[in-house]
């Protein structure tokens, strides 16, 4: 479906009889009309008026944009270097 993502909430609680902690994850169909939400970017949502049968929430914001490991391990390297250059330039 265009214009849709599935955002998944988690919870963590502790049951009230046995005390035992238990995970929780739920799916949630969430309209994104701009079509700027990456897999694995942390979002905040809200609910409103229902956008189709199941889909009832609507994407406030991007919190945290999602960065792959590879591109992570990129950037550092480049941090890196820029270092490394910023060093020899002092020392001449």
């Amino acid at each position: 479906m265009r214009k849709t993502i599935t955002v998944t909430v988690s919870r963590d609680f502790e049951h009230p009889v046995l005390l035992k902690k238990l995970h929780r994850t739920k799916k949630y169909l969430v309209h994104d009309e701009a079509e700027k939400a990456n897999v694995g970017d942390k979002v905040t949502i809200r609910h409103g008026k229902p956008h189709s049968k199941r889909k009832s929430f609507s994407l406030t914001s991007i919190d945290v944009p999602y960065i792959s490991p590879k591109a992570r391990v990129l950037q550092a390297l480049e941090e890196q270097a820029l270092e490394k250059q910023a060093v020899e330039e002092s020392r001449t």
